[in-house]
């Protein structure tokens, strides 16, 4: 530039106007793109997958889903996008509500992102990962005791770490419900195990959580929040649990950072799938959230938010539905965002 600066503008234009044409006639060589070639095989993927379960694309569903690819800065994988497909295949076939998936797949390509396990920070035999949403920590068991998958080529956080560490054993030190993202702590030999599980018996390790929840909640949520205190309780036969005098103490504190509305663009439904019509709907009222639990019981975070009248963003057992309906949202929008604990004398905010 300071050379450019000095030479006769004459001079300095026709420089300038060569090296403009040169940049140009680079930039329309046909440089190979690994972005592309992958982007073009998630496509096939996704075509393939809807044509199968009787809903296909429409050419409306594959212009969406080929602008939310273009869209996104995601490294995509096509062995993940696979392992997403037939998740979805698996939930949707109880419910017969294939066009519905095919109509999340074109307009939601979010769905196929964020499906591997990821190492954030690792000191003293203690490993902070990322979980994605929509994975088990463990297989499930039947009731003879024995491990199982659910649907075929289902992976656990488990599965990942056996991978990552194949010749040595690893201690879950805290766990995230099957439809939550974000860190999770692993020890990777008896003592430190043995060292973390004594920082969370002892509230030593503080968890912030964000949320995307309905609606806007009042006031007394802003500046430091609210503290939300229900008890919860289990039903029996039910897998969700309630609200009940009787239940087990919970605390949970939270705090808005953001209102606005949901989604960013102007929302429809119906018309990514062959034979269905699109049509409008209306954006929702939503809120950003940040959560801090302070005690650790199973559901709290989602239980508390639902009975304060503001439920998570996409999920189904607390009526987070977008409009009331499912499939409308590619997940539920619950992320384990920061840990501050103490490890091996020092402070460490993750």
């Amino acid at each position: 530039p300071g050379r450019l600066g000095r030479m006769a503008p004459a001079i300095r234009r026709s420089r300038l106007a060569l090296l403009g044409s040169a940049l140009a006639a680079l930039a329309a060589l046909p440089w190979p793109s690994a972005w592309s070639g992958a982007a073009d095989e998630v496509v096939a993927q996704v075509e393939a997958a809807c044509r199968s379960w009787g809903a296909p694309l429409s050419s409306l569903g594959l212009r969406k889903l080929q602008e939310g690819l273009g869209r996104s800065s995601s490294v995509l994988s096509p062995p993940s996008i696979a392992w997403r497909l037939a998740q979805l295949r698996f939930f949707a076939a109880g419910e017969q509500c294939w066009p519905q998936v095919t109509e999340m797949c074109a307009r939601r390509p979010e769905v196929f992102m964020d499906a591997s396990v990821k190492k954030i920070w690792e000191e003293d035999g203690l490993l902070a990962i990322h979980k994605p949403w929509g994975m088990r920590v463990y297989l499930p068991r039947n009731d003879a005791g024995d491990r199982y998958r659910t649907w075929p080529g289902e992976l656990t956080v488990h599965d990942w770490l056996k991978e990552m560490f194949p010749n040595q054993r690893t201690y879950m030190c805290n766990r995230l419900d099957f439809a939550t993202s974000g860190l999770m702590l692993v020890a990777l030999n008896q003592q430190a195990a043995k060292h973390a599980s004594a920082l969370f018996r002892k509230r030593e390790v503080h968890k912030f959580y964000q949320a995307l929840v309905l609606g806007h909640p009042g006031a007394t949520w802003d500046g430091n929040g609210t503290r939300l205190c229900d008890r919860l309780r289990d039903v029996p036969g039910c897998f969700a649990r309630r609200v009940g005098a009787e239940g087990q103490a919970a605390e949970t504190t939270v705090k808005v950072l953001q209102r606005g509305q949901w989604p960013k663009d102007a929302p429809y439904e119906g018309g990514c799938s062959e034979g269905s019509v699109e049509t409008k709907l209306r954006r929702l009222e939503a809120s950003l959230v940040q959560v801090e639990p302070k005690t650790g019981r199973r559901h709290q975070i989602r239980v508390h938010l639902a009975s304060s009248g503001h439920p998570i963003l996409g999920d189904d057992c607390y009526g987070g539905q977008p409009w009331g309906k499912r499939w409308t949202c590619h997940r539920m929008f619950l992320h384990s965002w920061r840990l501050r604990l103490p490890w091996m004398e020092k402070s460490h905010l993750l």
